[in-house]
């Protein structure tokens, strides 16, 4: 069913905070450049915290990384790193296995710019958007921008910027 602008959910920020906080401790990485949003992936009434961490050990030509963090009841914990990926993230009006279908781009230095669909499969959604196959429609058409460009001082509670649906 399409969602519009409601298709974000709130999020307790702390917990996704202290999240971030153990990966980056985790990892010997920054976070700060986090873009957050809340939104319930499968229909359970929980939300996930879709996390896009831009900066230089998240990041490589043809990407960033995206996480998607689930509340277990004691916290945010890691779900799904997909790696590659470029804003915007789009959530799709389609749904695999009950997850519902996200539409990224990837590509750049030297591989191909496409747009490719993050569909789960069944154990987790794809570990690198840039091995998909391109997703051939209009994905800001078959879906809702969730995240988009960040903004200059964008930090780890920033809202993501209004939609350019020329972007995808």
């Amino acid at each position: 069913q399409p969602l519009g602008a409601d298709a974000r959910v709130p999020l307790a920020q702390d917990a996704v905070e202290a999240a971030l906080r153990r990966i980056a401790t985790n990892r010997n990485a920054n976070v700060s450049s986090a873009q957050i949003v809340g939104v319930d992936l499968n229909a359970d009434g929980i939300g996930e915290a879709l996390v896009y961490l831009s900066g230089e050990t998240w990041c490589v030509r043809t990407g960033c990384t995206l996480l998607i963090l689930r509340d277990q009841g004691r916290g945010f914990w890691p779900f799904a790193e997909i790696k590659r990926v470029k804003l915007p993230v789009v959530l799709a009006h389609t749904s695999s296995r009950g997850w519902r279908d996200l539409l990224v781009r990837t590509g750049g230095g030297g591989m191909k710019r496409m747009a490719v669909k993050l569909a789960f499969g069944g154990d987790g959604y794809p570990a690198n958007a840039s091995v998909l196959q391109p997703f051939l429609g209009n994905a800001v058409a078959n879906g809702t921008v969730m995240l988009d460009k960040a903004a200059p001082d964008a930090g780890p509670t920033a809202s993501p910027a209004s939609a350019n649906p020329s972007s995808i």
